[in-house]
């Protein structure tokens, strides 16, 4: 039966003993909107009517009773409406009033929200209300919020008497809080008075009053703190501030306050301008009662052994700034800022809630470009223009190397006279604009091209304008159905134009403007050759083997170009340096590379549906399981001696570089990489890595790596600057939920642990908790505990 916007469902008998037509109930029912205190955004507008969607009661009777004036359904009775669905064994309504009584296992589903109780009573028009006995369970945030008594004061605010908190399933919760009286406001918080924090049965914690969210869209308001206590920062807290200041923008200021070095404050900004625009500035300041000036102990309990500059400033900052801007035709722009007080801030803060490893994280997740590592002193700052074509691009702007040694104070400088120059080379501007290789016409040519105009600025260096344009012509062509020929030719044409020459004592007059020519030769030959194996394995099809076997030869003539500008710049120990960037000197080249790599990839079917032998498809899925490359070359320049002060060390032939990759299975990937010295029959660099994990989650990671500095056999001398190291780290699952992890990297040079981290993780439905230990080469130790509470957040000591 369909009267009005209802459908009444006969599941047995509808009696009527009183005469009030069905449409003068549906049309009640129609006016108001049936709500209920269940708690969720939906719940709001729960019974908003639609008219053009229909209320749908079934029930296994429906009558009138006179008396009292109340229509009554007995039996399974479901009233329901789009995502909104109640059900009860008794249901009572008063049309004149708009009063509703729900009894008898009643449950209202809202959405994902479920609202449970012994009964409801509503009145649909003011949608107030109160559940007995009732339970409110929270889809998004997993709560469950039970009470003796539900009520719905208002649109949004709800309260509770004997009420109880948890994210845990089941009667009997692992965890809860449990309170007098709970008043929650949606999209704000909630407050139960005189809570307890409980462990099963064992209560361990009690305050008088406990704030937790009640969100599900952005809101200001407090954020989790972390608190804890180390060596160099002492006991400290930190407590985020979340200011949601409109849709396209917020903010989060997290103060973080330490006894041994003060208060830090850190700023956070996001902002969306549209589809193409965004950014995000980040800003710490610290006026740190702790320097590092080399005096008395400074060094040694503030400063760190990894760097030979002092730290001597009380002001301490980081500025980061990465930002994304659409501009006009077809142009896109991107900054990055990144300013830094000193060498050690970074150091300092990494591991911190705004520190230097969840910056990189968020940067690199969230605009796809990194920061330069937490202990390089050079940081880069830039902001670029680019433009796309099809066969071309167009990049411009500038870049700023920040120098954090450089950061002297004047009152440091009259302590400490250290003289160092500011020879970082500025590029203000650069411009690039390259073409991608491309048909020349209509000959059988292809063309490519670089190009760079850049203005280098310095204090103390050589200011310059630069020109650089390099186009490279290619014939490739095969000869057969074996060879594949690919020869080409270069031309650089480089001009320098110089505002101010770098005062140094060895710098020699040289003319304002200068140009340089020169070209570059280059043959590629290479082939190809395959076979597939045909295995008819029920889990392996077949196996195809690849061959490509390649010699390239280069060349680049030996020009001299001592009268062309160099820049010289100066380290962080004072000492002078060569900056060129391998424009302004160009090595010379002769030499013929040759080189061979052998592939194999596999091939399976899986299969859709095993399980019957009808509407079967098969998928074939490729695996390149196996490449391995043996590579060498042969220095014409070095056979000759023009590359030898010593003639005794000519060594012509580079060591021979193997690569090994192998991923036998879905799981096991191993990686290894080594180089031999055909003159000294030994291994001058050796790297291994294997991975190993399972689908519920273990891992073990294994890296062993060498290096006997950059080719020994190069330099004028017998010093060795080795690197060894080996770097383990595991994670497993254990049986009853645990999971334990460690990590561990070891230098075998300096005889000493890098950094050690283990711990233990056991992982409930509703909680979890955690102990780790770390260690670093510095001496600092870190014991972490951490309990974590589905739903409100980690707890812990640090």
């Amino acid at each position: 039966m369909h009267i009005g916007s209802f459908r009444i469902h006969h599941q047995q008998t509808i009696q009527r003993t009183w005469p009030l037509p069905l449409w003068v109930l549906m049309g009640i029912l129609m006016l108001g909107g049936l709500t209920v205190p269940a708690w969720g955004a939906e719940t709001d507008k729960l019974f908003e009517d639609n008219p053009d969607e229909p209320w749908h009661i079934t029930a296994d009777t429906i009558s009138y009773d006179d008396p009292t004036r109340r229509y009554v359904a007995d039996g399974s009775v479901r009233i329901s409406k789009g995502n909104v669905r109640l059900t009860a064994d008794h249901v009572q309504f008063d049309h004149r009033t708009m009063d509703a009584a729900a009894s008898g296992h009643v449950v209202l589903v809202s959405g994902k929200d479920v609202l449970i109780g012994d009964s409801i009573d509503i009145n649909l028009q003011d949608q107030v209300g109160t559940v007995i006995q009732g339970t409110v369970f929270l889809e998004e945030n997993h709560f469950y919020i039970r009470g003796d008594k539900i009520e719905k004061l208002g649109e949004n605010t709800y309260a509770a008497e004997q009420a109880t908190l948890s994210s845990c399933d089941g009667q009997a919760p692992a965890w809860k809080i449990t309170g007098r009286k709970l008043d929650v406001t949606l999209e704000g918080y909630g407050v139960i008075r005189h809570a307890a924090l409980w462990a099963k049965d064992v209560p361990v914690l009690y305050t008088p009053i406990f704030v937790f969210p009640a969100k599900r869209q952005r809101q200001t308001g407090l954020l989790a703190p972390e608190f804890g206590s180390s060596t160099r920062k002492g006991a400290f807290y930190t407590q985020p501030f979340y200011w949601a200041i409109n849709e396209q923008s917020d903010m989060t200021y997290a103060p973080q306050y330490m006894s041994e070095r003060g208060l830090q404050h850190s700023l956070e900004y996001r902002y969306i301008v549209d589809t193409q625009s965004r950014g995000t500035i980040m800003a710490d300041y610290l006026d740190d009662r702790k320097v590092d000036d080399g005096i008395g102990n400074n060094s040694n309990d503030w400063g760190y052994s990894s760097d030979n500059s002092l730290r001597p400033d009380h002001d301490r900052y980081w500025f980061r700034m990465k930002h994304d801007q659409g501009l006009p035709f077809g142009f896109t722009g991107r900054v990055d800022l990144d300013i830094v007080s000193d060498q050690d801030y970074l150091i300092d803060f990494r591991n911190d809630m705004t520190g230097f490893n969840k910056t990189r994280e968020y940067f690199r997740d969230t605009f796809g470009r990194d920061l330069d590592d937490y202990d390089d002193p050079i940081r880069t700052n830039q902001a670029i223009a680019t433009r796309h074509w099809d066969r071309f691009s167009l990049n411009g702007g500038i870049v700023w190397l920040d120098d954090t040694t450089q950061r002297w104070t004047d009152e440091f400088k009259l302590i400490y006279p250290l003289p160092k120059l500011d020879t970082q080379l500025q590029r203000l501007p650069l411009i690039r604009f390259d073409a991608m290789r491309q048909p020349l016409g209509d000959t059988p040519l292809l063309f490519n091209m670089d190009s760079e105009w850049t203005y280098f600025y310095s204090d103390d260096n050589t200011r310059a304008a630069r020109i650089d344009l390099h186009p490279r012509v290619t014939w490739p062509f095969r000869l057969g159905q074996a060879l594949y020929i690919e020869p080409s030719a270069g031309l650089r044409e480089t001009a320098w134009f110089v505002e101010k020459f770098q005062n140094v004592p060895t710098e020699e007059a040289k003319d304002d403007n200068t140009y340089r020519t020169l070209y570059d030769l280059r043959l590629n030959v290479s082939s190809e050759f395959s076979n597939v194996f045909a295995l008819g394995d029920a889990g392996l099809e077949a196996v195809r083997h690849t061959v490509l076997p390649q010699v390239i030869y280069e060349y680049i003539p030996d020009k001299d170009q001592d009268e062309y500008p160099a820049f010289i710049g100066q380290d962080t120990n004072g000492n002078l340096t060569p900056l060129d960037d391998t424009v302004n000197r160009v090595a010379p080249e002769n030499k013929i590379t040759y080189s061979i790599t052998n592939s194999f990839t596999s091939k399976s079917l899986v299969r859709s549906n095993e399980d019957t032998d009808e509407n079967t498809t098969e998928t074939a899925r490729y695996n390149d399981f196996l490449r391995v490359k043996l590579e060498q070359y042969y220095n014409i320049r070095e056979a000759r001696g023009s590359e030898r002060i010593d003639p005794e060390r000519k060594r012509p032939f580079s060591p021979i570089r193997a690569e090994l990759e192998y991923a036998p299975a879905r799981y096991l990937k191993l990686n290894a990489d080594a180089e031999y010295d055909v003159y000294d029959n030994r291994l001058v660099t050796r790297n291994v890595s294997a991975t190993l994990n399972s689908p519920r989650g273990d891992e073990f990671k294994l890296r062993y790596s060498y290096d006997k500095g950059l080719y020994h056999f190069y330099q004028k001398d017998d010093t060795d600057q080795d690197i060894e190291s080996l770097t383990a780290s595991i994670r497993l699952k254990l049986p009853f939920r645990f999971t334990v992890y460690g990590s561990n990297e070891y230098d075998f040079e300096e005889n000493e642990r890098i950094e050690t981290t283990f711990g233990l993780i056991y992982e409930a439905q509703c909680w979890s908790f955690s102990a780790g230990y770390n260690k670093d080469n510095e001496g600092d130790e870190e014991f972490t505990f951490m309990f974590n509470l589905y739903g409100l957040g980690p707890i812990g000591l640090q």
